[in-house]
Formats: structure tokens, C-alpha cells, sequence
């Protein structure tokens, strides 16, 4: 092609020859622009393609850490339930035991033994308080990981918006249009063609990734969700059953003192009545009582 113009231009004009050279160097100039804005954009994707790359990293490290997070927690609400379960045993296991025990023990030793079993139900209902409260500290932070997580997300999202954008320049650079071409401007038109069928790889691969990333993030705070209300629905119930057996022991121990305080009653009362009698029998008048009981039932006796 190019000796076919050299051998047209010796019948041209020199007006002719001028416009060739102009749009000659026109094409050249238009040829080095798209140059330019190819080696741009393609660095530019070079970057999105990194920060792409980094950002499934650290998404896929935050999934990784939001997955151990969620098995932390189970573990800790297993123990907690384990924990609950056994102190409700113990506190079950002393109270029969105080029960069986009582009439072997002096009243005032089970009386105070009685307040100690109380008081350390207290303890243990604030200790079973302070992991709820611990409980609520570790779903504050799976909320937190969840909410960077979808900022994550958001990034991602951006990073597409702008690979979308530089796809956009790329159409627009193919749509070009010029009169005549050149042999620069079609390997410039084949360097875009490629780097084209580049950015639409890239793009069905970023495409493919949103999809993956999506699901997985959906499962996840799904599954986080599904914890944090079963979680908060054990530890409520936990607490209720804690509270409802505290409840029972505690009436149960206000019945043995009731029963304690009246036993203590009639043993001051036979005592009283011993101290009573053993006084009157010292100082002779219980003698001279019952005599006088012996002559009032012989008078009885006689009339009758």
C-alpha cells in the first residue's frame, strides 16, 4: 500500500501533496493519542487488577477470621451452658443433702448453712449476669466484622464501577472512526481489540467473583445472624431457668427457717416448763400440789 501512494504522488499537485502530509500527520498524532490512552488505561487496569486481587484477599481473610469468631462463640456458649447446668446440679445436690441432713444438725448451724447456700446462689446468678453481658460483648463484635465486611463489599463494588468506566473509554476508542488508516493506526486498532477482549475477560471474572464474594457474604451473615438470636435466646432462657430455681430454693429455705424458728419455740417452751416444775419441786410447793390434787380427788370420790 505504501508503494502504490509513492507512486501517485508524482502526479499529484503540490496543493494534494499538502493535504496528504497534513492528514498524514494528523493520523500520526491521532495514532500517538490512542497510544497514550491505551497504555494508560492499560496500566490503569493493571492497578484495578491488583486492588482487585487484594481485595478478595482481605475479604476472603475476613471471612476466615468471621468463621473462627463464630466458632469461638458456640464454644464459649457451650461452656456457658455447661457451666449453668452443673451449678444448677451442685445447688440441687446441697439442698436435698441440707434436707436430709437437717434433723442430724443443731438448728442454728443448718439456720446459717441455709443463708451461705443462698448467698452463693446469689454469686452464681451475677457470675451467670457477667457472661451474658460477656456474651453480648462477642456479638457487638461479629456485628462489627459484619459491618466491615460490607464495606468491603461497597470497595468492591467501586473497583468494578471504575473497570466499567475504563471499559467505557475503550468502546469509545474502538468506535473511532477515521477516513483513511494507516498502517500505525491498525496496529493501534488491533492493540485495542486485544486489550478489549482483556477488559471483558476482566470483567466476566470480576463479575464471577461479585457473585462468589456475594453468596458467601449472604451466607455468612445469615449464619451470624442465625447465631446472635439463638445465642441471645439460650442465654434468656438460661437466665429465666437460673432465676426460677434460685426462686424455689429460696422459698424452700424460708420454710425450713419457718419450721426451724417453731421448732425453736417449743423446745424454749418444754424447756421453760421443765425449769418451771424442777423450780417448784426444789422449793416443795410442787409436792404440795400434787397432794393437794390427791385430797380434792378423794372429797370428789366421796360425794360421788
Amino acid at each position: 500500500k505504501t508503494n502504490n501512494t509513492e507512486d501517485r504522488i508524482p502526479t499529484f499537485s503540490m496543493a494534494q501533496n499538502q493535504h496528504f502530509f497534513v492528514t498524514l500527520d494528523k493520523l500520526h498524532q491521532l495514532n500517538q493519542k490512542n497510544e497514550a490512552k491505551m497504555v494508560e488505561l492499560q496500566a490503569e487496569n493493571d492497578v484495578l487488577d491488583e486492588l482487585l486481587e487484594e481485595k478478595e484477599h482481605e475479604i476472603e481473610t475476613e471471612l476466615t477470621r468471621l468463621r473462627e469468631d463464630n466458632a469461638k462463640y458456640k464454644q464459649t456458649i457451650q461452656q456457658l451452658k455447661e457451666q449453668v447446668a452443673q451449678k444448677l446440679t451442685n445447688a440441687l445436690e446441697e439442698s436435698d443433702m441440707a434436707m436430709e441432713e437437717q434433723g442430724q444438725r443443731p438448728e442454728e448451724q443448718e439456720q446459717e448453712e441455709t443463708i451461705e447456700d443462698t448467698a452463693q446462689l446469689a454469686a452464681e446468678k451475677e457470675a451467670l449476669n457477667s457472661a451474658l453481658f460477656d456474651a453480648h460483648e462477642e456479638i457487638a463484635k461479629l456485628e462489627e466484622q459484619t459491618s466491615r465486611l460490607e464495606e468491603l463489599e461497597a470497595e468492591k463494588e467501586r473497583l468494578a464501577s471504575r473497570l466499567a468506566d475504563a471499559q467505557v473509554e475503550l468502546s469509545k476508542l474502538k468506535e473511532q472512526k477515521v477516513a483513511e488508516e494507516s498502517l500505525e493506526l491498525i496496529q493501534a486498532k488491533k492493540q485495542v481489540e486485544e486489550l478489549t477482549e482483556k477488559n471483558e475477560q476482566l470483567k466476566k471474572e470480576v463479575v464471577q467473583s461479585q457473585q462468589e464474594i456475594g453468596e458467601v457474604l449472604i451466607s455468612a451473615k445469615k449464619q451470624a445472624n442465625r447465631t446472635i438470636e439463638e445465642a441471645q435466646t439460650e442465654a434468656k432462657h438460661l437466665i429465666s431457668s437460673a432465676e426460677l430455681e434460685l426462686e424455689n430454693i429460696s422459698n424452700r429455705a424460708r420454710k425450713i427457717l419457718i419450721e426451724v424458728s417453731e421448732s425453736r419455740k417449743n423446745v424454749l417452751s418444754i424447756y421453760d416448763d421443765l425449769e418451771f416444775k424442777v423450780e417448784a419441786l426444789s422449793n416443795g410447793t410442787l409436792l404440795k400440789e400434787i397432794k393437794k390434787k390427791k385430797q380434792d380427788q378423794k372429797l370428789a370420790d366421796y360425794f360421788d
